[in-house]
């Protein structure tokens, strides 16, 4: 990029103009790209030694769509985020949290995928996260408009190796795996959700204070 702008210099004004932009705009998705790298790598360490530091799950939630964002884009899913500027401080291991988050977004994706896959047609295929807090607990809102979960699976989608999708699909263990660091970090999830119409997802994570 260094090469191609010192030889346009001089060039035609406009061309000059138009390829700076454009080198601009490569430079900003470099840059980007060398900052979710970073964030992968510290993402797969073991980090036990930061189980009692302070971190922020608006923040958290953030870093995960940093490295999800463009999956959703390539799969034409619309994401709405709502965030409450005030949540309160968490102690835990950020990285557990933000593998809760990533796990149930991958759920949401396959929902979403089968229920395309299920009604043969096209729908506006959507995730909502919000964020919320009183004066205990932070909640996390992760919902879609995908296939959904029948009332009988309900009790049994949070056992290891359960799962409704094929075998090829899924391991059954995503949701199990969000419990479990969910109860490391002394949270929980609800799940509500109806056969076609979606999920919702609802954590409860206490404050650093609770």
């Amino acid at each position: 990029m260094e090469n191609l702008l010192q030889t346009i210099h001089g060039s035609v004004p406009q061309i000059q103009q138009y390829v700076d932009e454009k080198i601009g705009k490569i430079q900003e998705d470099v840059y980007r790209i060398g900052n979710i790298i970073d964030h992968i790598r510290a993402f797969s360490q073991n980090y036990d030694d930061l189980l009692n530091i302070s971190f922020n799950v608006n923040k958290s939630i953030q870093s995960v769509l940093s490295m999800m964002s463009q999956q959703m884009i390539n799969k034409v899913i619309k994401l709405i985020q709502t965030y409450d500027q005030n949540v309160l401080p968490v102690h835990g291991n950020p990285y557990r949290f933000e593998q809760v988050i990533v796990n149930l977004l991958v759920n949401s994706i396959h929902a979403l995928e089968e229920k395309n896959r299920k009604i043969k047609k096209k729908f506006e295929k959507t995730i909502t996260i919000r964020t919320y807090h009183n004066a205990i607990n932070n909640y996390v809102e992760i919902s879609d408009n995908g296939i959904g979960i029948k009332e009988q699976d309900k009790n049994e989608i949070i056992l290891p190796f359960y799962t409704n999708r094929n075998s090829e699909k899924g391991s059954g263990l995503g949701l199990p795996i969000a419990f479990m660091m969910l109860r490391e970090l002394n949270g929980d999830l609800t799940i509500e959700s109806e056969p076609l119409i979606g999920t919702t997802i609802l954590i409860t994570i206490p404050g650093m204070d609770a």
